[in-house]
């Protein structure tokens, strides 16, 4: 193969290299932008949810607050260890876009907050507690 040939491929596949760098870059820029984003929009609702804590006797609530997201559950402290009765685990509402580009991100903000309720159902009799 001539010279020109080979530094002719060498550069278009440097080229290419640089394109699919520059996406990924784009795409990691998204991705900072949306998480911040995130932290922006869940500021008023953590504040409120610190002052929510708060009001309640820390025997019967345990919480996990985070810039971002957090998590609440609602039981009884017994000496060192907490029995959840139910968990929230709360935070902006967004969805995952499953068939983005490579420059593109995977999430995507949707309004409102999201908010997973888990119960448990404690069996004392069997040592045990269980999920739905």
């Amino acid at each position: 193969m001539p010279e020109e040939v080979i530094i002719s491929l060498k550069d278009e596949i440097e080229k290419l290299i640089q394109q699919e760098q520059q996406k990924i870059k784009e795409r990691d820029q998204k991705h900072m932008e949306y998480h911040e984003r995130q932290r922006q929009r869940f500021q008023p609702l953590r504040a409120l949810l610190e002052e929510l804590v708060a009001s309640v006797d820390s025997k019967h609530i345990e919480s996990h607050i985070f810039d971002d997201h957090a998590t609440l559950e609602i039981g009884e402290k017994k000496d060192d260890y907490f029995s959840a009765e139910t968990r929230w685990e709360i935070e902006p509402n967004f969805d995952i876009r499953f068939r983005a580009e490579k420059s593109e991100s995977l999430f995507n903000e949707q309004p409102g907050f999201r908010v997973e309720e888990t119960n448990y159902y404690d069996a004392p009799e069997y040592d045990m507690s269980y999920e739905s």
